[in-house]
């Protein structure tokens, strides 16, 4: 629902003077298929206070550099490359008022960064893994979500940009599709659901 979170990344790369290598490496434990109890989990599961995460990630991103990295507030300078992806938030507003039932399921670095004031137009339920102390792609947070939308697993259908996490939803019995983007994503849904959606 919103643009590439890699694309985010390499744009704070490079307007600050990181590694594009470097941060690869860093978040690989996150991302990458590596450390599941690393700092990223730790800190999507709400078990780090954000505060503590950005002094360790700057310290991380600027090993060995000349230069040092402001802790303070890097969260939001590393994420102010993302917007919402209005074609895909329009989708979801269409299914929803179609009748069929929404999640937003998203891991998050922290409480903040998020639109709350459009969520009752487009989701049922929410489920922020800060707030619920799991995190993709445990098996848990998937199974929470479907309970908590009153269906079972097989009923649902999930939707995310990483292959791991669609994975872990495929495991559990749910539907899953990668996206990519609009164009790939949107005749797919439209096929699940029945309902046109673009």
């Amino acid at each position: 629902m919103t643009s590439s979170m890699g694309r985010a990344f390499a744009k704070f790369s490079l307007e600050h003077g990181v590694d594009p290598e470097r941060f690869k490496v860093v978040i690989a434990e996150a991302y990458g298929g590596g450390d599941r109890d690393g700092m990223v989990a730790r800190l999507e599961r709400g078990e780090l206070e954000l505060e503590e995460f950005e002094a360790w990630l700057a310290g991380e991103l600027m090993e060995g550099a000349a230069a040092s990295l402001a802790a303070t507030g890097l969260k939001q300078r590393i994420f102010s490359g993302m917007q919402p992806d209005d074609r895909m938030v329009e989708v979801v507003r269409r299914l929803h008022r179609a009748g069929q039932k929404t999640a937003l399921l998203s891991n998050s670095w922290g409480a903040t960064g998020f639109e709350r004031e459009r969520f009752p137009d487009l989701f049922d339920d929410v489920v922020i893994s800060a707030e619920v102390g799991m995190r993709k792609p445990e098996a848990e947070i998937y199974l929470l979500a479907a309970w908590r939308l009153g269906v079972g697993p097989a009923e649902c259908v999930f939707v995310d940009d990483l292959e791991q996490n669609v994975e872990a939803a495929r495991a559990v019995g749910m539907t899953g599709m990668v996206h990519r983007n609009a164009d790939f994503t949107i005749p797919k849904l439209e096929e699940l659901f029945g309902v046109p959606l673009s």
